[in-house]
């Protein structure tokens, strides 16, 4: 899986993941919303989500413990 995380204008970080369901607690926990959806021969596999920077620590967690939960 990956996870990626820059800078998107002053203030603001894009964060892409290939997880649904980080996606949707990053979603509901930092009251945004998906800005790009990436698809293959129907099947998505990717989103991206921009966050204010005061949000980064808690994506940062949330992305982190999706991560720790799939290796277990």
């Amino acid at each position: 899986m990956s996870n990626n995380i820059w800078e998107f204008g002053d203030g603001y970080h894009k964060v892409y993941t290939e997880s649904i369901d980080a996606v949707n607690k990053i979603v509901e926990k930092c009251n945004t919303r998906v800005c790009a959806t990436y698809n293959k021969s129907g099947n998505t596999f990717g989103w991206d989500i921009v966050v204010a920077d005061k949000h980064l620590p808690k994506v940062k967690k949330i992305l982190r413990g999706h991560i720790e939960s799939t290796i277990s």
